[in-house]
C-alpha cells in the first residue's frame, strides 16, 4: 500500500502503480485483502488495469481510477519525447495534478459519504 489516507471519516487504501503492465494479480489479491483487514476502502490509481479487476474491487467498495500516460517529473521532456516517438508509449509529465483527476476522485468520495 502506498499510502493511507482519510476524508470525511473514509479511509482509503491507495495504490499507485505507473507502470505500463497491469498490477500481478498475487499483489492485486494480497492489497484487497489488506484492506478489508484495515477497514480501508480500496482506491487503486493505475496507468492499466483488466476489466477483472475492476469488477473484483465492487465488493469492496473499492475503485480503480486509470489514465493513460505513464506520468513523469519536469525536467523529463527528452525521455518522454524519446518514449513517444521511438516506442509510441504515451507518456506525460505533470507539474501538478490535473485538475479533471481531482474531480473524478472527489466525484467518488462523494458518492461514498452520500450513502
Amino acid at each position: 500500500m502506498d499510502f493511507i489516507l482519510e476524508k470525511d471519516s473514509v479511509a482509503y487504501g491507495v495504490e499507485i502503480k505507473n507502470t505500463l503492465s497491469y498490477m500481478e494479480e498475487d499483489e492485486f489479491d494480497a492489497k484487497l485483502e489488506m484492506c478489508k483487514f484495515l477497514g480501508l476502502v480500496p482506491l487503486w490509481i493505475l496507468r492499466n488495469a483488466p476489466a477483472v479487476q475492476f469488477e473484483r474491487m465492487k465488493p469492496y467498495n473499492g475503485f480503480i481510477l486509470k489514465f493513460k500516460a505513464q506520468i513523469y517529473p519536469p525536467g523529463q521532456g527528452p525521455l518522454v519525447r524519446d518514449m513517444w516517438e521511438k516506442m509510441r508509449i504515451p507518456a506525460s509529465i505533470w507539474k501538478k495534478v490535473p485538475e479533471k483527476l481531482i474531480y473524478l476522485l472527489l466525484k467518488q468520495h462523494k458518492g461514498r459519504i452520500s450513502k
